[in-house]
């Protein structure tokens, strides 16, 4: 299922094995040289669908055009891993992002990922296991608040993992 908003392709979602969740899909000049770079960084590719050896994925596609920001639409991606080390190799080595840490941060649990050394999104470092809340490596998908978010219906996020880490 794709999700549309004023016409915009906004999110992609499809059913599975395991919890259903909504798709990064990434815009790409040439997916096939995206592809051929992921499966030589350990990558599985199907279509356009990509999987990291940790098992997270994505989609890329050609000329999938920036999403134009606005209430209820994706505003940040966040890859979360329990392996930092692994999953910035990958994304260097496939899609040309770097993993830094943002000015002042006291640990690396949390890192920038950047193009052309513009923050495009985030990758977090969980727990091996927090919980049940926690799905397996992957992209999670934020979007902007709607008007209509309160403290009962959040609005502002989508797919995000809202546990603390335990030791």
């Amino acid at each position: 299922m794709t999700a549309y908003r004023d016409g915009v392709r906004a999110a992609d979602i499809r059913r599975g094995a395991g919890p259903a969740r909504w798709w990064t899909v990434l815009g790409a000049a040439d997916p096939a040289a995206v592809g051929a770079a992921a499966q030589r960084a350990g990558g599985r590719v199907a279509g356009d669908e990509v999987r990291d050896p940790l098992g997270g994925g994505f989609r890329v596609r050609a000329g999938a055009a920036a999403m134009v920001p606005g209430p209820g639409r994706p505003c940040w991606y966040e890859y979360m891993t329990a392996d930092a080390a692994t999953a910035d190799r990958f994304h260097a080595d496939a899609l040309g992002l770097r993993a830094a840490a943002p000015p002042g941060t006291p640990e690396d649990s949390y890192a920038l990922l950047t193009a052309d050394g513009a923050p495009v999104a985030g990758r977090l470092t969980v727990p091996r296991r927090c919980g049940t809340c926690c799905r397996p490596a992957g992209w999670s998908t934020w979007r902007s608040p709607t008007p209509m978010a309160s403290p009962t219906r959040p609005g502002g996020w989508v797919d995000g993992c809202s546990c603390r880490a335990r030791s």
